[in-house]
C-alpha cells in the first residue's frame, strides 16, 4: 500500500475494519481499509502518538510542540476538537481507558466526554521519588480490568539507566509494580489470556528477550531468548500468534535483522519467519492480515495470517545479566515437588555400577555437573533413577543475606533456601488487591524488604526482620530454568546461584 510519508504508528479498529496511520512528517492521519487509503485528515506539528475508543468512533492524537491534543471522529474523518492540554511536560503517550471512561496522557487522566482533568499517578523507578515521577513514553489501558501499563525510565542516571515496564491500578491510580527487565523495547497486551508481552533489550549485557506477564498482578510467568533486537510487536488473538520485528540495536547488521517472526503464545514456539523490509518499525494485525511499516520505505507490507497448531514449546536458556552487581550467594537453589503417589510406581533405588540401567537417562547438564564434583559423584550414586526427562520452568528468585527464595510458576509456591542448607516451602497467597510491601527499613545499605508474595511469607511465615534468612539483597528476577525429579530429590539448573538439588527431607547441596 503506498503511503506519502513514513508511519510511525498505526491502530487497528476492528469494529470498524479500518486502520489509522500517523504520519507526523506530512502532518496527517490516513484512515484505509487495509487494502487503500480512503481519507486524509490533517494535523498540527508534530503529532506523536494516538489511542482509539472504538466504541464512540473517537481517535485520540497527541501534538508535542502545540501542547494540544486532536479528537477525531473516525466516520465522518474530520477534527472535531483541538484540546490545549496544561501539562508540565508535552504530551507524548496516550491511551483511552474504557474500563474507567478517560484518556491517559503521560501521568494525567481526563475524562472522555468534557477532557477534563481527573487524576494523575506517579511512576518511582529504582530511585528515591521526586517531582512529577517518571514520564511515559508509551501507555496501555486493559479493557478488561482496572490496570494501566506504562513504559518510562527506570531512573537511574548513567549505564544503568534505561526504559522498563510500570504497572498502576486503575482505581487508586497507584503504581503496583515494575519489571526488573531493563531496555523494553515493545509490550502488546493479550486482553482474551490477559497476558503482556514484553520484549526487552538488555543494554550492557546485549541480549533480547520475551517476557510474558500476568495482566492483573504483573507477575512474570515465562520467559523466552530471542535472536534479536525487537524493533515491533503485534498480536493476532484469534490465531494466537504472536508478530515480531528484528533489526540491530546499536550493533552491525547481523542475519536476524529485516526479519519478522511469529510465535504461538500457547507455547512460545516457533510458527514462520520471513524477510521484509528494511529496517521494520511498526506492526498491526487487522483480522487476519497484519501489516509492517518501515522507518525508510514509505509504503505498508501486508500478510495474510492464518490457524495453526500449536508447535512445541523451546527449551529455555540462561542468558547472563550485566547488572546490578549480585554480591556472593551461597551456591545452592531450592524447589519442593510432591512425593509420589501411592498408585504411582517408583523406580528402585540402583546401586553403584548400574545407573546405565535407567530407562531415564540424566540431564546433559546434571551430566556435566557431577562430572566436575567428585563429591557428587559419590551422591548422584544414591539418587536413583531419574522419575522423567528434565522439563523447564519459570523462575522467580530473590537472593537474601541467609539465603533465597524462589517461586515456581508451575506450582505457584515459594521456596525459602537458608544459607544452613535447609529449606522450607509456603503457598503464594498475595494478590494484587493486598499491599505491595510493607514499612521495615533495612539496617544497612545494600538491603532491602521484599515485596509481594515473597514479602509476604517472608512477614507472615519467617518473622520479617527477625527473620533468619536476613534481608533481601537484590530485586527479585524472573529467570528460566530446567528441573528433574529423582525419587527423593529434585534437581534444578542454574536457580540463580548455580545448581542444586532439594532432598525431600528439607535439605539442599
Amino acid at each position: 500500500i503506498p503511503l506519502s510519508a513514513n508511519v510511525t504508528q498505526i491502530v487497528a479498529d476492528n469494529s470498524r475494519q479500518r486502520l489509522y496511520i500517523l504520519m507526523p512528517s506530512s502532518k496527517e492521519v490516513l484512515i484505509s481499509d487495509g487494502q487503500r487509503v480512503l481519507s486524509r485528515i490533517p494535523l498540527g506539528l508534530a503529532a506523536q502518538q494516538m489511542a482509539l475508543d472504538e466504541a464512540a468512533g473517537r481517535l485520540y492524537v497527541t501534538e508535542y510542540v502545540s501542547n494540544r491534543m486532536s479528537v477525531i471522529d473516525v466516520v465522518a474523518a474530520i477534527v472535531l476538537e483541538e484540546h490545549e492540554l496544561k501539562l508540565d511536560t508535552p504530551p507524548d503517550a496516550v491511551a483511552v481507558d474504557t474500563v474507567r471512561g478517560r484518556v491517559v496522557v503521560n501521568n494525567r487522566t481526563f475524562a472522555l466526554d468534557t477532557l477534563s482533568e481527573t487524576g494523575h499517578f506517579t511512576l518511582t523507578g529504582f530511585t528515591m521519588p521526586y517531582g512529577d515521577g517518571m514520564i511515559p513514553l508509551n501507555l496501555i489501558a486493559n479493557p478488561s480490568a482496572p490496570r494501566i501499563y506504562a513504559v518510562a525510565s527506570n531512573g537511574v542516571p548513567g549505564s544503568n539507566g534505561g526504559v522498563i515496564l510500570y504497572a498502576v491500578d486503575g482505581d487508586t491510580l497507584q503504581q503496583i509494580g515494575l519489571s526488573a527487565e531493563n531496555g523494553a523495547s515493545a509490550v502488546v497486551l493479550d486482553n482474551a489470556n490477559q497476558r503482556l508481552y514484553e520484549t526487552t533489550t538488555h543494554p550492557m549485557g546485549g541480549y533480547t528477550r520475551l517476557s510474558v506477564l500476568d495482566a492483573l498482578s504483573a507477575k512474570l510467568v515465562a520467559t523466552l531468548d530471542l535472536p534479536a533486537h525487537v524493533s515491533a510487536m503485534a498480536l493476532n488473538e484469534q490465531t494466537h500468534h504472536l508478530f515480531l520485528t528484528y533489526h540491530a540495536y546499536y550493533a552491525s547488521p547481523g542475519p536476524q535483522d529485516n526479519v519478522m517472526q511469529v510465535l504461538d503464545t500457547r507455547t512460545l514456539g516457533k510458527v514462520f519467519s520471513t524477510t521484509v523490509a528494511t529496517e521494520p518499525v511498526v506492526l498491526a494485525v487487522l483480522g487476519e492480515r497484519t501489516f509492517v511499516a518501515s522507518s525508510n520505505e514509505s509504503r505498508l507490507a501486508v500478510y495474510r495470517d492464518c490457524q495453526t497448531d500449536a508447535p512445541p514449546a523451546p527449551i529455555p536458556t540462561m542468558t547472563p545479566t550485566a547488572y546490578p552487581t549480585i554480591p556472593p550467594q551461597p551456591t545452592f537453589t531450592p524447589t519442593r515437588v510432591p512425593p509420589a503417589s501411592a498408585a504411582t510406581p517408583v523406580p528402585p533405588r540402583p546401586t553403584v555400577g548400574s545407573l546405565a540401567s535407567c530407562g531415564v537417562p540424566d540431564a546433559a547438564w546434571l551430566q556435566q555437573w557431577f562430572a566436575r564434583d567428585a563429591a557428587l559423584r559419590s551422591i548422584r550414586a544414591s539418587l536413583g533413577c531419574p522419575l522423567a526427562p528434565p522439563r523447564a520452568v519459570q523462575l522467580a528468585v530473590q537472593p537474601f543475606t541467609n539465603g533465597f527464595m524462589f517461586w515456581r510458576a508451575d506450582t505457584q509456591r515459594v521456596t525459602v533456601a537458608s544459607s544452613n542448607f535447609t529449606w522450607l516451602e509456603y503457598d503464594d497467597s498475595w494478590d494484587a488487591s493486598q499491599p505491595e510491601g510493607g514499612a521495615e527499613k533495612p539496617p544497612a545499605a545494600g538491603q532491602l524488604a521484599p515485596k509481594r508474595g515473597f514479602g509476604k511469607v517472608w512477614r507472615e511465615k519467617l518473622g520479617g526482620p527477625a527473620a533468619a534468612v536476613g534481608w533481601a539483597t537484590q530485586e527479585e528476577r524472573g529467570i528460566a530454568s530446567q528441573i528433574q525429579d529423582f525419587p527423593d530429590v529434585t534437581a534444578y539448573k542454574e536457580l540463580g546461584v548455580g545448581n542444586s538439588l532439594f532432598f525431600r527431607d528439607g535439605t539442599l547441596k
